[in-house]
């Protein structure tokens, strides 16, 4: 599926979704403009992500029609040299906690 019918899916039976990306760009307008109605679980590795990128995510979580379903949400994000940032922030996105570390 091209990036274009990506933006505007409806996927209704989706329980897991899972990103391995460089930037979070992509996955924003993912979520900005589909549903995913019956998602449980939200997982994204991103090398770098920076808070207002972080900001943007979490709010678009909450408009896309998954905050009565969604159970978790974890981000790990890394640096240039690939080691682990040495933070970690929770989150709340309807009922859910997020961890982002």
């Amino acid at each position: 599926m091209d990036w274009d019918h990506l933006y505007s899916a409806h996927f209704f039976n989706l329980t897991t979704l899972t990103f391995y990306v460089n930037t979070s760009t992509d996955v924003i307008t993912v979520m900005q403009h589909s549903e995913f109605p019956s998602l449980k679980e939200f997982k994204m590795m991103v090398d770098e992500l920076p808070c207002t990128e972080a900001e943007k995510l979490f709010h678009a979580l909450s408009l896309c029609k998954a905050c009565k379903t969604l159970q978790r949400i974890e981000i790990l994000s890394y640096d240039e040299g690939g080691e682990d940032l040495p933070w970690t922030t929770l989150c709340q996105v309807g009922r859910t906690s997020a961890i982002w570390s």
